[in-house]
């Protein structure tokens, strides 16, 4: 059994410098992720929350997403584990850029790992990434 997950949306980005910055924001979730009607309806609010932020960060410069159509992803992971390994997997990230490396620490790390996409007409889409 999943010992305290939280969903962590993640937005990879980087300045008109090239200054990669990683914001995150995220909801412990006490349900199975089963009852698809109430956890995808956190996970919208989470990930719009975390657009938000970014879209206010875009006020003092120019910002671009760093990871293609996996810019924004959202993680099931347990508390301890995003306390403890998500810093470090981010810190590789903003040094590298790396975008293989990064998801491939993710799915070591994490439950489960979708991409989160934007389709004409359905809204946004959570795509699981294997």
């Amino acid at each position: 059994m999943k010992k305290f997950p939280y969903l962590v949306a993640i937005a990879m980005i980087e300045n008109e410098k090239g200054i990669r910055s990683m914001p995150l924001g995220g909801k412990s979730i006490k349900i199975d992720l089963s009852n698809t009607n109430k956890v995808w309806i956190d996970a919208k609010l989470i990930s719009l929350d975390l657009l938000v932020r970014v879209l206010q960060k875009s006020e003092s410069g120019l910002i671009k997403s760093s990871a293609g159509d996996e810019s924004l992803l959202l993680i099931e992971i347990e508390m301890s584990v995003m306390q403890d390994i998500l810093p470090k997997i981010k810190a590789e990230w903003i040094n590298s850029g790396d975008k293989i490396s990064f998801i491939k620490s993710l799915k070591l790390n994490c439950f489960r790992i979708w991409k989160v996409v934007y389709q004409r007409y359905e809204g946004l889409k959570f795509i699981e990434i294997s």
